[in-house]
C-alpha cells in the first residue's frame, strides 16, 4: 500500500454520525444538505450533497466551474422541472430523470420548476480533477427510461 492510499483509508473513517442541515431558502426551496466539511474529507470528490423539494423558480441563471453538478429527479415529482444552460440546452427533466453538468472551466445554467410543479430531488456537486477543470462545459441527459436499472 501506498503512502498516499493508507492516508485516504485513514481519512475515510468517520467515528460520528453525521446529519445534514435544514435548507430553507426563498418561499419554495426546503432540503436536506450536506457539506464536505462535515466528512472529515470522506466526501471527496464529493463537495455537497443537498436532498430538496423545489415548488418556485429559487436560484436563477448561476455559474459553476471546476465541478459537476448531478441532479436526479425521484419518482414521485410532479410535473416538469426546466433546463437551461450556456450550452444551447433547453429542456425538461422529469421523474426519473438524471442531469449531469460538467462545468469545467465555466457554464451557466438554470434549473427551475415549471408552474405548479412539485420536483422532489438529489444534486450532488463533484469537484473535478484539476486535469478537467480548464475542459470545455459538457452535458449528459439520461431519461427514466434509458436509466441503468440493477435487479435484485
Amino acid at each position: 500500500m501506498t503512502n498516499s492510499a493508507a492516508q485516504l483509508n485513514h481519512s475515510t473513517v468517520l467515528d460520528k454520525h453525521v446529519t445534514g442541515s435544514p435548507l430553507n431558502i426563498g418561499e419554495g426551496f426546503t432540503g436536506i444538505g450536506f457539506r464536505h466539511t462535515q466528512f472529515e474529507g470522506a466526501m471527496d470528490p464529493i463537495i455537497m450533497v443537498d436532498h430538496y423539494t423545489m415548488t418556485v423558480p429559487t436560484f436563477g441563471a448561476h455559474p459553476h466551474a471546476g465541478i459537476s453538478a448531478v441532479s436526479v429527479l425521484f419518482e414521485d415529482t410532479e410535473g416538469k422541472f426546466n433546463n437551461r444552460d450556456s450550452l444551447g440546452n433547453d429542456f425538461d427533466i422529469h421523474a426519473g430523470d438524471l442531469y449531469w453538468l460538467n462545468a469545467g472551466r465555466g457554464a451557466v445554467h438554470d434549473e427551475a420548476p415549471r408552474l405548479g410543479a412539485k420536483i422532489h430531488g438529489l444534486q450532488i456537486f463533484v469537484n473535478l480533477p484539476a486535469r478537467l477543470k480548464h475542459e470545455s462545459p459538457s452535458s449528459l441527459h439520461v431519461k427514466r427510461e434509458d436509466m441503468p436499472t440493477l435487479v435484485g
